[in-house]
């Protein structure tokens, strides 16, 4: 009878074992399904986040891209617009030189023509 006794203890240690055993693996099994949701919804927010920042990296790449031909579109026109400048500027100085000649040619003209009305109005004085 205590061989049966000590054969049923043992027969319950071990069943209360396996029970003990079964009570942790199912802890563990709900700790990793709650991990693997955790990581789950983290990666699905960070899918969001990452799509977020390519579409906003490739909006600035645009820009960039558009900024760029705008640069290059203004420095040409600067160029231009430079020559344009330093022609007009050599147009404006020969024109001042021009001016400045025909301005001191009327201002002689004027003045022989004054001395020449002056001379003969002295000459028919005399």
């Amino acid at each position: 009878m205590e061989e049966l006794e000590s054969e049923k203890n043992k027969t319950d240690d071990r069943a209360s074992a396996w029970i003990e055993k079964s009570k942790q693996l199912e802890t563990e099994v709900e700790w990793t399904k709650e991990l693997a949701n955790r990581l789950d919804r983290s990666n699905q927010s960070l899918t969001r986040e990452n799509q977020r920042l390519k579409t906003q990296f490739s909006t600035k790449e645009n820009d960039r891209e558009f900024l760029v031909k705008q640069l290059v579109t203004v420095k040409k026109d600067n160029v231009s617009l430079q020559v344009e400048i330093d022609t007009l500027h050599q147009q404006l100085t020969l024109y001042n030189c021009n001016s400045s000649i025909v301005c001191r040619s009327l201002n002689q003209l004027t003045t022989e023509s004054a001395l020449s009305r002056f001379i003969s109005k002295s000459s028919d004085l005399c």
